[in-house]
């Protein structure tokens, strides 16, 4: 048993055990769960945007993919404490807490998820979660987007944003791979490594120092 210390008390759950590759997304309700989820977050003035996966469904195939698991969604680091504070409603709307790691937070309802990604505040006008960079535009720059019959925010350069994360072709759908691109971060940090060391070696010095 895990708990979770929120304003609203002391919050346990069980946590669940996630597999990639054992399920494929039930679009019905997965469908209900963003628009329930969407509600409480309204009602509760917390703001988050479509991640990954759900995003690229969104503008790909205006809907989830088929071949997904899961939903996601991006809130930023400030409104962790307000997000943790809504569990009990969203317990009272039937989801259940599934897992609470490394600034990722997943409920559970109807046997579907929704994975929530915490960014906190990093270098250079970047957020992180784990070892994903994310450029801080992508969560703060947004728009509307008209998604399953509501309103959704997600990137104002959401092209930008695909590119990134799914490379150019991200247009062809591929099984098999999974919406959170965790090898980015160590691949820009390979890359500056090898081309500019000078900066890799400065950036490693800092960081030891601001921990």
């Amino acid at each position: 048993m895990q708990t979770i210390n929120t304003n609203n008390g002391d919050y346990s759950f069980e946590p669940q055990k996630f597999t990639l590759g054992i399920k494929v997304i039930d679009m019905v309700i997965s469908k209900e769960n963003l628009l329930l989820f969407q509600k409480i977050m309204k009602n509760n003035n917390i703001f988050f945007s479509l991640a990954y996966g759900t995003l690229l469904g969104a503008i790909r195939e205006n809907n989830f993919i088929e071949h997904d698991e899961d939903i996601d969604v991006a809130i930023i680091k400030e409104d962790e404490d307000d997000f943790l504070d809504t569990l009990f409603e969203l317990q009272e709307n039937g989801f259940i807490v599934g897992r609470y790691e490394q600034s990722l937070l997943s409920v559970i309802r109807k046997d579907e998820y929704i994975d929530i990604y915490i960014f906190e505040k990093t270098l250079f006008g970047n957020r992180k979660f784990g070892n994903e960079i994310l450029k801080e535009k992508y969560l703060f720059n947004t728009i509307e987007y008209d998604f399953l019959s509501s309103h959704f925010n997600i990137p104002k350069d959401y092209i930008e944003y695909l590119e990134v994360h799914y490379g150019e072709n991200w247009k062809v759908p591929l099984k098999n791979t999974h919406a959170c691109n965790p090898s980015l971060y160590l691949k820009t940090k390979q890359y500056i490594q090898k081309r500019i060391p000078l900066l890799f070696k400065f950036l490693s010095w800092f960081k030891a120092k601001v921990k």
